[in-house]
């Protein structure tokens, strides 16, 4: 009898607890769902609402319009539309993730091809911000060329973002027997040592980002789930005299490997 009711209050102790679970994942989606919501409404609504004033107030002038105006406002509308364009792929992408839909198809690449097409992809002006020093001679990596292009430009452009329009963003490349690594190093503020990790969360912004223009907070956390995927890992460390430096490490590929 006592095995019996030892048994069964153990029965209701595992009922408890995977309750109480379940109830805290409920509460976590719901809480994630909402943190959806205001960053969908906030990044969405922001730039489109920018750019239809602007639209709103070209059509209503009756006076001839002065070129050089008409090209200034032209260029803040296509860049309010370029920031509603990437946070609705950042959302796009994490639907992805959150779906395990995103599974790399990968070929053999060079680091230097990939990290071309990430700077065809940078304006004008963040490109005489960024620069690339790559070596000649960089292993192969296994990669799909698309993600790891998403995930690069995510992290040069959070360094763009937390740097000085004056200094220089640095993507340097190196390599090993066994990794092809790019360190992505910016002169802002830094990250604290508390927020290294939590900086890779989704919807995460850390205490720097109030005085940066506002953002979805997933850019780094796609990273993340883009390099994991590839079998590489990425992190953030400190750079001298100040700033950070994000590294992405990959592996290198197998070349000419017999398949078991």
């Amino acid at each position: 009898m006592a095995v019996a009711n030892l048994a069964s209050a153990a029965l209701d102790r595992q009922r408890l607890e995977r309750t109480a679970t379940q109830l805290a994942a409920e509460r976590e989606a719901d809480r994630l769902k909402s943190t959806l919501v205001s960053s969908v409404s906030h990044e969405l609504k922001t730039p489109l609402a920018a750019a239809i004033a602007r639209v709103t107030g070209l059509l209503g002038e009756t006076e001839d319009y002065d070129p050089e105006r008409l090209r200034e406002e032209m260029s803040s509308i296509a860049e309010e539309l370029s920031r509603l364009d990437s946070a609705i792929g950042d959302l796009l992408d994490v639907s992805r993730l959150e779906s395990d839909s995103w599974r790399p198809v990968t070929d053999l690449y060079e680091m230097s091809e990939i990290l071309g097409s990430v700077a065809s992809k940078l304006t004008s002006q963040q490109g005489e911000r960024v620069r690339f020093l790559i070596p000649q001679a960089v292993p192969f990596i296994e990669a799909d060329f698309s993600q790891l292009v998403r995930a690069l430009e995510n992290v040069i452009e959070n360094a763009l973002t937390y740097s000085p329009v004056d200094q220089p963003v640095e993507v340097r490349v190196s390599s090993d027997e066994e990794h092809v690594t790019v360190a992505v190093e910016d002169r802002g503020p830094g990250v604290p040592d508390a927020e290294k990790t939590r900086v890779f969360e989704k919807f995460y912004r850390g205490t720097t980002s109030a005085a940066v223009p506002a953002g979805t907070g997933l850019g780094l956390a796609i990273a993340r789930e883009i390099v994991n995927s590839h079998g590489g890992r990425i992190w953030v460390e400190d750079s001298a005299p100040r700033g950070a430096r994000f590294m992405v490490e990959l592996p290198v590929a197998v070349i000419g490997a017999e398949s078991e």
